[in-house]
């Protein structure tokens, strides 16, 4: 049951953790079919990345690595336990990574909703042709076949609407030059 993994040129306190956690997650039903070195390169896998937050100098490293692997061990139980049932497993760093995503979701849904309230104030025809460039994603080329509206009167009508104060939400969202949006 003892591993040939190879640790060099990673701190031996560390392996050390590695080795003694991996023995823990071998004698689990989960990993009861892994090798100890797939258990230990998994493991391992789990912890590097997180290993830079550490100081060596500190005099506290080795309580806090030994945590650190400890609670990476448990989520990479957790991980395996959960695709066994086949539901996916969230960690705390994929939530991070989540985070991002929604506080641009959240910045996406007020700038559309600012664009929305600049539409409705809007002459119902040119709020229309505002739609259609927007939402269907045409060039002004083709609303202007579909409204019946002469290309440059579009563009003229687009570009005061892109320098008018009122609007000013719309000036990402609308082509000046006839470009796709």
């Amino acid at each position: 049951m003892t591993s040939k993994n190879s640790y060099t040129g990673i701190n031996p306190k560390f392996a050390e953790k590695i080795k003694h956690y991996a023995k823990f997650l071998k004698r689990k039903n989960i990993f009861a079919h892994w090798h100890i070195k797939d258990v230990e390169q998994e493991l391992s896998l789990h912890c590097l990345p997180g290993l830079k937050k550490y100081d060596e100098r500190d005099e506290q490293y080795e309580a806090k690595i030994t945590q650190y692997i400890k609670c990476r061990s448990i989520n990479l139980e957790e991980r395996e336990e959960c695709k066994k049932r086949a539901i996916d497993f969230v960690d705390e760093d994929d939530l991070d990574a989540l985070d991002e995503e929604s506080e641009s979701f959240e910045y996406d849904c007020a700038v559309r909703i600012d664009v929305n309230e600049a539409i409705a104030k809007l002459p119902s025809e040119l709020g229309e042709v505002c739609k259609l460039l927007m939402e269907n994603n045409f060039n002004v080329n083709e609303v202007s076949r579909i409204a019946s509206i002469p290309k440059s009167t579009l563009h003229d009508t687009l570009k005061k609407l892109s320098e008018d104060k009122n609007f000013v939400n719309l000036k990402i969202y609308l082509p000046v030059s006839g470009g796709k949006i």
